[in-house]
């Protein structure tokens, strides 16, 4: 850290990917806990440099599921820059562009953790699409969006700056 106790400012956009997996009508999510409490997530994470995001996704899939995924339409596109976002931490300015794709576990999925899940990941699990409020899900934006099944299989679509 810095020595006036504030964190550089990122400078860069992170590039994120998400898996989402429907099986039996029921969605793939982590739950996860961190300093602001529970709450739930899609499959995935940053991109690194020289991946592709396919490359990513699968890595992030096998590394915080343990599972091999097949990828496969790009679905979703969300921006989300934290300065137009309540509440706001200005020593950790971020602009996050995260691609959603519609994936496909490959064999058997055994729930339980990868052999790299993220910090803050609790447990994995099949979740009722129409639950995700009630496990607190994030992003909120993807609550509504993706208790519908049809949706989910249309072509690209840009959601905009949104939490």
């Amino acid at each position: 850290m810095p020595k006036d106790g504030k964190l550089k400012a990122r400078k860069r956009i992170r590039n994120a990917v998400k898996a989402i997996i429907y099986r039996d009508g029921k969605l793939l999510v982590i739950r996860k806990q961190d300093t602001q409490g529970a709450f739930a997530a899609l499959p995935g994470g940053g991109q690194k440099k020289g991946e592709t995001l396919v490359q990513a996704l699968k890595r992030e899939c096998l590394e915080e599921l343990g599972a091999r995924v097949k990828v496969g339409d790009l679905v979703y596109v969300r921006d989300y820059i934290s300065a137009n976002h309540a509440p706001y931490h200005p020593d950790m300015p971020l602009h996050k562009v995260e691609f959603y794709f519609l994936c496909k576990i490959k064999g058997k999925l055994d729930l339980g953790s990868g052999h790299r899940p993220d910090p803050a990941q609790q447990d994995v699990v099949w979740a009722d699409p129409s639950h995700l409020e009630a496990l607190n899900f994030y992003p909120h934006v993807m609550r509504k969006i993706l208790t519908d099944l049809e949706a989910a299989a249309q072509s690209p679509v840009y959601l905009g700056d949104v939490n």
